[in-house]
């Protein structure tokens, strides 16, 4: 019963509030991070990362976290001119990931009823 009241309240959640997904653009970049030595700004939108293109971020994310000390190939957007930068993550060492100091922009997309249900499961 707990399980199917779990369910029924996240999906009502996803219809009302919608469902986060994260978008390409960079929405922060910390000082004195890989990214802002590289020459990221806020507002760019990613394009390709080491010659994949950036259609699923939760991919150019885990590429990013096991690339540190590694040369990365980044090309962004800015202004409708594409630009090409190169960054080193840093390794985190709390985490063991490689990070390059910047966060994506999240939005919250409205869902439909049927929908909401699905990704509720």
């Amino acid at each position: 019963m707990n399980l199917l009241l779990g369910f029924i309240i996240i999906s009502f959640m996803i219809f009302f509030f919608g469902n986060s997904r994260v978008t390409p653009e960079i929405a922060a970049i910390l000082p004195s991070s890989p990214a802002q030595i590289a020459g990221l700004k806020t507002g760019d939108v990613l394009k390709e990362l080491d010659g994949e293109k950036a259609t699923d971020m939760s991919l150019m994310i885990s590429k990013i976290h096991r690339s540190a000390g590694k040369e990365l190939r980044i090309i962004i957007d800015r202004n409708g001119k594409e630009l090409t930068f190169k960054a080193i993550p840093k390794l985190n060492p709390k985490f063991k990931v490689g990070l390059l100091g910047f966060s994506l922009k999240s939005v919250y997309q409205k869902e439909g009823l049927l929908p909401s249900f699905w990704i509720g499961a």
